[in-house]
């Protein structure tokens, strides 16, 4: 009997048997591999295709204030080569603003939600808050995550009339918003736990309203405690002198705060806080205040001090406390810009030391250049990186502004004591009313950021850290946020 060898071997194919025993066998063997050849070739085929159906890959959900326009707009960014950003559009069922009479200060997101606060530039214009549900959502499974997408962004509740307090400051602590109210007081809305069938009557009355400060500047600690900053007349010659009103935070409000410090820092600018401790700027100096574990009605029990500069204690009108960039908070550590060209820095504070000190990284920063908002980010390596847009004044089409890189620990100790710049790269214009900012995604790989006086919103990589793309959206964008991370197809 002929034996013929199987000629498939000679392509390092796999057959069923090593060997045919007749030609018969041979040539019916070969009709069955072309019909299995067929269906998988089917198969592959129905798989390449359905491959190609699938919409692009989301990367994050962006949000962006126009501040020509106050206006909130939305848009995804899309998987590719370079990622791609789709239509910009506006949020459906957001009132429209009449930028003469009115302003966006500010918008935060916690929660999958995101606060908008709304002032009045007139007494005679409506004023308050808008709270949009974000429409991204992240499902857990077992170690790891998906984020999908289902739903577009939409409004959830919203207070904007005549009868709101006219808000001053926005801001998000504790995963909660807080906004103060200009001439006193502030509101807390706490998204946690929100039902998706809650109605918007229910959450307006989450809006809590409490006591305290001026609108100056704000602080709070876990759901437990806020301290507002002010500032009020002495009686006897009406020089004005700073103050920290401290309010207990309640579900239902709270218009009687429990204790007021004293402080000789007015104007009080701003506030922060982390590792139980305040830090107040006003009046050209930096001062601290630790919070008892008790919070406690005497105000004696909040011994306020002042910061140690690099080491020396800051003396009142010290020149280089008088003008600090926005403070940002990132686990032990208060970080802010100062200074102008030559002598800007990027300067931070480890809140859980004794005594605490101002350190500070040159920022080589060109002339006329000065530290803008800072992000405060932790890379996929798990490295700490500060993002510090360096302004300039603004020069009809050309920029000279710049994002510097700082590497924060670099041998890794968890002290910053090491921090250095690490590169910088130009960015677009900031305008004269608005600033650059940016933020991170929720994957810690891409952060989006925004040119307002050029109308563009760019794309940068946190590992590459150079900007990978950029779309034209008008106006004047600036406040921008990034909310969710990459959608997988499993």
């Amino acid at each position: 009997m002929e034996v013929v060898r199987n000629p498939l071997r000679r392509f390092g194919c796999l057959a069923v048997g090593t060997r045919f025993g007749t030609l018969a066998n041979w040539r019916a063997a070969r009709a069955t591999m072309f019909l299995v050849a067929l269906g998988l070739a089917g198969v592959f085929a129905s798989a390449g295709l359905a491959q190609a159906n699938q919409p692009p890959q989301i990367l994050t959900r962006v949000f962006f204030l126009d501040r020509q326009t106050q206006s909130v707009k939305w848009a995804e960014l899309l998987a590719g080569e370079r990622p791609q950003m789709t239509a910009v559009k506006p949020i459906a069922g957001f009132p429209t603003l009449d930028p003469a009479q009115q302003e966006i200060i500010g918008l935060e997101v916690s929660g999958g939600m995101m606060l908008v606060a709304v002032a009045a530039r007139n007494p005679a214009a409506a004023r308050g808050w808008v709270l949009v549900e974000c429409g991204a959502y992240e499902e857990a499974h077992g170690d790891h995550s998906h984020w999908i997408y289902p739903i577009a962004p939409r409004i959830r509740a919203m207070a904007v009339d005549t009868a709101q307090p006219n808000p001053a400051r926005l801001l998000q602590q504790s995963n909660a918003f807080l906004w103060t109210h200009q001439g006193g007081g502030f509101t807390r809305l706490d998204p946690a736990g929100i039902a998706g069938n809650a109605t918007a009557d229910s959450l307006r009355r989450r809006a809590a309203v409490h006591g305290g400060g001026d609108g100056a500047a704000l602080a709070a600690i876990a759901n437990v405690v806020a301290f507002a900053g002010g500032d009020h007349a002495e009686s006897s010659e009406g020089a004005r002198t700073a103050r920290v009103d401290v309010t207990l935070l309640k579900a239902a409000g709270n218009d009687k705060p429990l204790a007021s410090l004293k402080l000789g820092l007015a104007p009080i600018e701003q506030m922060a806080t982390t590792y139980n401790r305040v830090f107040v700027h006003g009046g050209g100096k930096l001062a601290w205040f630790a919070v008892p574990s008790r919070i406690a009605s005497d105000a004696a029990q909040y011994p306020v001090q002042p910061v140690m500069l690099d080491g020396n204690r800051a003396e009142p009108g010290s020149a280089s406390m008088e003008s600090l960039g926005p403070m940002s908070v990132y686990g032990r550590y208060v970080a802010f810009g100062d200074g102008v060209g030559a002598e800007a820095g990027f300067r931070f504070i480890d809140a859980s030391v004794s005594a605490p000190i101002v350190r500070r990284v040159s920022l080589n920063a060109p002339d006329a250049l000065r530290p803008g908002r800072i992000e405060l980010v932790r890379n996929r390596r798990g490295q700490p990186l500060a993002l510090v847009f360096l302004e300039g004044p603004s020069a009809a089409g050309k920029s000279t502004d710049r994002l510097a890189i700082l590497e924060l620990d670099p041998n890794r100790d968890g002290d910053w004591a090491d921090a250095k710049v690490a590169t910088s790269i130009a960015v677009g214009n900031h305008a004269e009313s608005a600033n650059h900012v940016l933020s991170v995604d929720a994957d810690q790989r891409r952060a989006v950021y925004s040119n307002p006086g050029d109308g563009t919103v760019m794309i940068f990589s946190v590992d590459d850290r150079q900007t990978i793309n950029g779309f034209k959206v008008g106006g004047q964008p600036t406040e921008v946020r990034a909310v969710g991370g990459r959608v997988s197809n499993h």
